[in-house]
């Protein structure tokens, strides 16, 4: 059984009514809550962990938990409004302003585990705010040994309370989580300019079991101390990207679960065979779900079929380092015809927002920072503004080591 832990939150996506005006749909989110939705839908057995409010945009979330068969025992209702997303598209770029002023996330769920549980999964806004961060911290790394854990720090800059503070925190459950997955964007705020490898081995040094990088539609890299996999991602016509990385990690987190993956050394038996199985899994349900409005995550059986249909990327190369130095191995011609293009390789019109994976839905958009109130606009504006740097950091930084 998987326990996700966190914040539930609610976007407000671009819609047009039935007269053609324009118009907002909202629609459940926040990382941790995606992860538990996107895992029951697989197949999973899940239950959220985190506070809901008992506001009417509560009870669309719990009404989500429930139709998709997600516990919901460690949810905790309370009176603190339900943090909201507001997404705009203005020339394929997504910006969003975000409304959370006393809200639910800054509070934890029920602090208990039902004694099936085998891996507990733990991120991301309320990792970064008090008192909620250090609460739920401290309670993940009381399962260390006892449990498969597994983090996704999301890292919103914009959101953390006190930087040292949440840093020192990351590092402590960078050293005691078995599973890191992080985006390239997360990187780029923890450790600008390190190399995916470097930050990876000094990850692994200090106790992860597992770190797995992703990079958008580069695909994943997935660090162990025997050596790397890397897998690409299938190429998709993108509608968006809100909860890709959300799906990337309920799959892999599913896949483990269905092949008996409870605890470290579980994880250290894994095979190579069995790792990549997984990481497909997750790659094609993130690609799948970017093809969709919102974080919409495909069940067990469109999974399968959206595999099924595309069985050369089903192949896709990996390459096997291990720590004596040896070269990673080349795909075949076969696999190499079935490899994503690169941004630069795809007609601009094609192209969509398939190089913003790791924008989740809790960025600021200066367009969004533009319209916000006067008492809030310079926050946000200077929310806006750090997202920005962070995103046109990570594009570099993706180009950069693809081109190793």
């Amino acid at each position: 059984m998987i326990v996700s832990c966190g914040e539930a939150l609610v976007d407000f996506v671009p819609a047009r009514d039935a007269l053609g005006r324009p118009a907002f749909v909202p629609l459940p989110g926040g990382s941790p809550f995606n992860v538990a939705i996107a895992a029951a839908r697989l197949g999973a057995r899940v239950a959220f962990s985190g506070a809901v409010s008992n506001d009417l945009f509560g009870t669309l979330l719990d009404d989500a938990l429930a139709r998709s068969g997600v516990g919901r025992e460690l949810v905790e209702r309370v009176g603190d409004p339900t943090p909201l997303a507001f997404v705009a598209l203005a020339d394929g770029e997504a910006t969003y302003a975000f409304f959370d002023r006393g809200a639910t996330y800054r509070r934890t769920g029920r602090i208990a585990l039902p004694p099936e549980t085998s891996i507990v999964h733990a991120g991301s806004l309320a990792l970064a705010v008090e008192p909620a961060g250090e609460s739920l911290a401290t309670f993940v790394l009381a399962e260390r040994g006892r449990r498969l854990l597994s983090l996704d720090p999301n890292i919103r800059p914009s959101f953390v309370d006190d930087e040292p503070r949440y840093r020192a925190r990351l590092e402590r459950l960078v050293a005691g989580c078995d599973i890191v997955k992080v985006s390239a964007s997360d990187l780029e705020w923890l450790a600008p300019g390190a190399s995916f490898e470097s930050l990876a081995a000094a990850w692994l040094a200090r106790g992860a079991g597992l770190v797995a990088i992703t990079l958008g539609g580069e695909g994943v890299r997935a660090y162990r101390r025997v050596g790397v996999r890397e897998r690409r991602a299938p190429a998709v016509r993108v509608i968006d990207t809100v909860g890709a990385g959300d799906t990337f990690c309920a799959a892999f987190l599913a896949a483990l679960d269905r092949d008996g993956v409870g605890g470290r050394a579980a994880l250290e038996a894994y095979d190579d065979d069995r790792l990549d199985r997984a990481l497909d899994d997750a790659t094609f349900a993130a690609a799948l779900v970017c093809t969709r409005a919102g974080a919409d995550s495909p069940t067990a059986a469109e999974l399968a079929a959206y595999r099924a249909a595309n069985p050369l990327a089903a192949r896709a190369a990996h390459r096997d380092r291990v720590d004596d130095g040896s070269e990673p191995e080349t795909a075949d011609a076969e696999d190499d015809r079935a490899r994503p293009r690169r941004a630069e390789e795809i007609d601009p019109a094609d192209r969509g927002d398939d190089r913003r994976d790791g924008i989740a839905p809790h960025s600021i958009g200066r367009a969004a920072a533009a319209r916000a109130p006067d008492d809030e606009r310079g926050d946000l504006r200077e929310r806006a503004d750090e997202d920005a740097a962070c995103r046109e950091r990570r594009d570099d930084r993706i180009e950069r080591e693809a081109g190793r």
